[in-house]
Parts: C-alpha cells; sequence; structure tokens
C-alpha cells in the first residue's frame, strides 16, 4: 500500500514537473541553480516566431533601451549551439537577472537577484571568447541615489552554471552623489583573453568622459587585476564635450583635459567593438555640432572614435569621421551602433536626417538607417532601411524615425544590424529588423523579425553570432515584456543586390593648429585622400627636428596632440615652429608659434 502510494505521487509529481517544463511543445523552462524556475513562456501578441520567449513581464523599460549597453551576447564557439544569455533588470530597477540558454533556445537558465544594491542601471553582458564564461557589469545608483560605481562579475562555472563570483567595483567615480556617476557601459573579450571594459561617466549636465578598463590576467577562479585605473587620466579615451566646469569636477581644478572648441553637448551611445581575437578594437561615439538646445534646435550629429590594433595597449588619436552637413541630432540618432569589419575599417549605424533643412523631426525622404563606413578609398554612405513616412502637405514629410541600432559580426566577420522602425502612420508600433552585409557594407539585405500591429521596440543582438545553419537570438521589448526570437542565419540576405553606396571622397589637407598661440597643448588636424602611414614633424626655426609624431591615419580627418615637448621630453622654448606633413606623396608645411 505505502509502496504504492509513493509510486503514485512520484509518477504525479513527473507529471507535474513534465508539464512545467514544456509550453507550447518546446521546453522552454529548466530550474535555475538555486531552486527557482525561469521565466514562462507565453504566447506573444504578435510575433513572428511562435517560439518566441518571454523572459519576463517585469522587464524595466529603461534596462535596455540605450542600444550600445549590449543586454544580449552569444558566444558561437561553445558546444553545438553556443551559448545565449541577457541581464536585465526588473521593473522595479531594484534586482538584476541573468537568463542563459547553451541549447539553441530549447531551455533557459535564470539567476535572480545577482546585484546587493538598492538600484542599478543598464546592465551589460560580454561573452568571454576565451574561456567560455559570462560576465555581466553595471552601475548603481545614478539619479535615483547616491551611486556607488561601476560593478561586474562573472561565472565562475561557465555559461549556465550559476556559480557567480562576488560582485567587484571597478571604478568608483562619482561615488556618493545622485547627479553623478558612472553611466552606461560595455566589454569585450576576444580569444585573446584580454578583458576590456568600457564605462561612460555623466556629470552634472551631460555624459562627459569615457574611461577603459584593460586586464590581462584574469582567470574564472582568482580573478585579475585592471590596468590603467590609477592615475585617472590613464584610463581616459574620449572626454567632457560640455566645457570645463564638467571636466574640473571630474579631474579637479586645472586638470590637463583638452576640449575639441567644434563640439558643444552629449556623449551618449557608447560602444566598444572588437574583432574575434580581440587584437583590434574600436570605442566609438557622437557629439553635437556647436552649442544648439538640444530638445528644440537639436543640432547637427558626428562620429568620433578611436582604434586599436594591439589588443588595447595603444590607441589612435580620437579622429572625427567626416561631416558633409546631412546628419542631424534626432531622437532615432543617438542610439547608434559602432563595429569594425574583416578588414579592420570602422562602421557607424543610426537614423540619419537627410536633404532637409528643417528640426527635431521633419526630414526629407532619403532619410532612414545608414551605415557610415571607411573603406580605402573614403568614407561611404550606405542606405539599410527607410523612415515610414506621414505626409502633413505636399511638400513635408515627418518621419517615424527607424532607431537603436547594434552591430553583430559573424564568425567569418560579416556585418549584422539590428534596429527598430515603425509602422507608417501609426504611434509606438515599431517592428524589429536585421539586416545583413557580406561585403563590408556596400550593399545590405534585410529581414522583417516581427509582424506589424503591436510596440515592438528596444532590439539588441549580440556582438557575436554564428554562421550559416545556425540561429540569432534577437531581444526586444513591448513595453515591459522582453522577448527573445531566434532568427534563422540564412533567413537573412546577403544584400549582395542591394542599394549601391554613396561614395565620400577626400583630399590631403593640413589644417592650422588649434590653440595658436599655444601655451602647453596644441592640437593638429589634417585630410589623408586614403587610410596609411604618414609623417608630422616639427621643426624649429632652424630646420632642425625637434619632435617626431608620425603614425598611421585614417581617410579623412586626423587631429594630432602636440604637449609642446622635443623628442627627449624637455618643453620647447617660446617661439615661431614650423610643422610639416608628408603622406602619399603630399606634403604641407604650416607655422604655429609657443608662448608660455
Amino acid at each position: 500500500m505505502k509502496i504504492g502510494l509513493i509510486l503514485c505521487l512520484a509518477l504525479m509529481m513527473a507529471l507535474a514537473m513534465a508539464a512545467q517544463a514544456y509550453v507550447r511543445g518546446v521546453p522552454n523552462n529548466k530550474l535555475a541553480t538555486d531552486g527557482s524556475t525561469a521565466p514562462v513562456a507565453k504566447t506573444s501578441p504578435a510575433s513572428k516566431d511562435a517560439a518566441d520567449l518571454v523572459i519576463s513581464d517585469n522587464v524595466h523599460v529603461n534596462s535596455c533601451y540605450i542600444s550600445t549597453v549590449r543586454c544580449i551576447d552569444f558566444d558561437p564557439y561553445f558546444g553545438t549551439k553556443g551559448a545565449a544569455f541577457m541581464a536585465y533588470r526588473t521593473k522595479d530597477g531594484l534586482g538584476l537577472n541573468y537568463l542563459g540558454s547553451i541549447d539553441g533556445g530549447a531551455s533557459y537558465t535564470l539567476t535572480p537577484g545577482l546585484n546587493t544594491f538598492t538600484t542599478i542601471r543598464y546592465p551589460s553582458v560580454m561573452a568571454d571568447l576565451a574561456n567560455q564564461v559570462p560576465w555581466i557589469v553595471y552601475n548603481t545608483g545614478i539619479f535615483v541615489t547616491p551611486t556607488k560605481g561601476a560593478y561586474y562579475a562573472y561565472d565562475l562555472g561557465g555559461y549556465n552554471a550559476g556559480m557567480w563570483s562576488t560582485e567587484a567595483r571597478v571604478d568608483s567615480l562619482g561615488a556618493g552623489s545622485a547627479v553623478n556617476g558612472m553611466y552606461i557601459g560595455c566589454g569585450y573579450k576576444g580569444t585573446n583573453g584580454v578583458v576590456n571594459w568600457l564605462h561612460g561617466y555623466w556629470g552634472v549636465n551631460t555624459p562627459d568622459a569615457a574611461f577603459y578598463y584593460r586586464s590581462t590576467d584574469f582567470t574564472v577562479d582568482e580573478g585579475g587585476t585592471w590596468d590603467t585605473v590609477s592615475p585617472r587620466s590613464g584610463n581616459l579615451l574620449m572626454y567632457d564635450l560640455d566645457g570645463t566646469s564638467d571636466s574640473n569636477n571630474i579631474f579637479g581644478i586645472g586638470n590637463p583635459v583638452v576640449h575639441d572648441s567644434l563640439i558643444g553637448g552629449w556623449m551618449n551611445s557608447l560602444e566598444l567593438f572588437g574583432s574575434v581575437t580581440g587584437e583590434t578594437l574600436i570605442i566609438g561615439t557622437c557629439g553635437i555640432i556647436d552649442t544648439l538646445d538640444f530638445e528644440t534646435d537639436r543640432g547637427a550629429m558626428r562620429f568620433w572614435y578611436r582604434m586599436s590594433y594591439d589588443g588595447g595597449l595603444n590607441w589612435t588619436p580620437l579622429t572625427w569621421a567626416p561631416y558633409a552637413g546631412w546628419l542631424n541630432w534626432t531622437l532615432g540618432s543617438y542610439d547608434m551602433g559602432v563595429a569594425i569589419d574583416k578588414d579592420g575599417y570602422p562602421h557607424f549605424a543610426s537614423f540619419l536626417m537627410m536633404d532637409t533643412t528643417t528640426t527635431v523631426d521633419l526630414a526629407g525622404p532619403n532619410s532612414g538607417i545608414y551605415d557610415y563606413h571607411l573603406t580605402a578609398g573614403g568614407w561611404v554612405l550606405t542606405k539599410i532601411h527607410g523612415g515610414d513616412t506621414v505626409h502633413t502637405s505636399p511638400s513635408k514629410f515627418i518621419y517615424q524615425q527607424p532607431r537603436f541600432c547594434n552591430y553583430g559580426r559573424d564568425v567569418n566577420g560579416n556585418l549584422f544590424v539590428s534596429f527598430a522602425t515603425d509602422v507608417e502612420g501609426a504611434t509606438k508600433k515599431m517592428n524589429v529588423w536585421i539586416a545583413k552585409t557580406k561585403d563590408n557594407g556596400a550593399h545590405y539585405g534585410q529581414k522583417q523579425v516581427t509582424i506589424d500591429g503591436a510596440g515592438y521596440d528596444y532590439p539588441h543582438i549580440p556582438m557575436n553570432i554564428g554562421g550559416t545553419g545556425s540561429k540569432i537570438p534577437v531581444f526586444y521589448q513591448v513595453a515591459s515584456d522582453g522577448y527573445i526570437s531566434w532568427v534563422n542565419y540564412d533567413d537573412v540576405p546577403d544584400g549582395i543586390e542591394g542599394e549601391s553606396p554613396v561614395q565620400v571622397t577626400h583630399n590631403f589637407a593640413l589644417n592650422q593648429s588649434a590653440p595658436n598661440p599655444a601655451r602647453s597643448i596644441t592640437s593638429i588636424s589634417f585630410n589623408l585622400p586614403k587610410s596609411g602611414n604618414y609623417s608630422l614633424k616639427i621643426y624649429n626655426i632652424a630646420g632642425q627636428v625637434i619632435r617626431t609624431l608620425d603614425s598611421k591615419g585614417v581617410a579623412g580627418q586626423n587631429t594630432v596632440t602636440w604637449n609642446g615637448l622635443d623628442n627627449s621630453g624637455r618643453k620647447v622654448a617660446n617661439g615661431v615652429y614650423l610643422y610639416n606633413l608628408n603622406a602619399f606623396g603630399n606634403s604641407a608645411t604650416k607655422k604655429l608659434v609657443v608662448v608660455r
């Protein structure tokens, strides 16, 4: 009797567990390491893929809305189906959850409550291509409670093991303030094993600076150490665009930070992207030209970046992508994506307001999602997806702006872009798309991931994805519901027969240094017709070389900073100096004055 009762109870428990483990006939749930269950899958109101998983109905709407935060990533080198995982904060903003799958989305493991702080913001994840472990980075308390800094943690046992390390702080800049602190962040770890973290700092008014953290000795059982965290100037890669007062707040009065006089506002979508090995890296963002008001005039936008070719040890000078008068700062523009292609050239993907002189939401018919990228022949502009229009008059168009671009790269180096685009004439009726290029951005093919009818938004694609025959995990939201859709790689067209690019050419030019006269630091900008080596030398009035600044540049504008020191590290005397640029058979010389 007892044996029969026990067998009956066991059978009932087995059936209950089986019913819990299968939703729509797919094993979407799995017991987490803490005994809780993964989110229950339920039917999406308008999903392309009936097997889309509702990861949570408690995803904070602002948790993953900045595209460059990269809330989801994928390791295509793990097992036979890769490992997909993401981090998100709960709707109340108090919790940080991890969700992972190592079987192509058939099952998921949830690890809730990873943080011990009261409030976090913008969690980002990173696939470790060297050791196959997931990483999470986040900040605490900014705009809500006094911030405590930027933190990180990783799973000691690998994907889905649930053996999370104790959260550790990589930077405490702005700690204790309710309005200043570490802001958005993202990371990358290629097969070379070098950990690269990028974190923004939000000052009193705007995102002000980008800080870079690097480690070469992290192990999954003993942790590691970070390079260039102290002194603070050692890991500053990009700086405040809003004037001296904010940088004084970061670095103290009399700091050595030099501001670009061309720019007057915002550095928001800050992204790090790397090659598979991790040897080639790019850090990119965007800024507003002049000081036009953000909410009304919006102004004009330019992209700027720095690159490393030795795994983050050395970085090129800050470089502006050339400006052609067609980038306008709009709500759809600043959540842009940054990438490098298989030839090592930089790419920016963003919504661009084209052929218009109007402001705010008015744009010409050529507006849309563009890939603005560098080639051996100069910068190229390739249209990926046009905007949907509402005609207010025969001559005016209001564009429902496509937005939230995010780059991914497959195992062969081909680039993908995810983005959201409005349904024509509808309010907040967004769809999610993926575009693919196999020729480094010359042409794109695209595929709609969702079906018209719901407010899909905040799409994210992993930095790493698989190749032919694999599936790509795409995260998106409908209000505060979060979904993961697995898109067949081969269903996204190659785009070889896509639109022809618009070529942007550049001439050789050497500009006047600024400031001039210079007291200590001056910037020398110049244009190159194509990427390659250049020679920049500074001479005294007697014609002797006192400083050599030779390096490798990119097509278009380049900027080099001279600190007033000679090749021996000594300060040069007051007086008149000449600087000469040689590149690709061209030469130019200008004067500068040093007055201390």
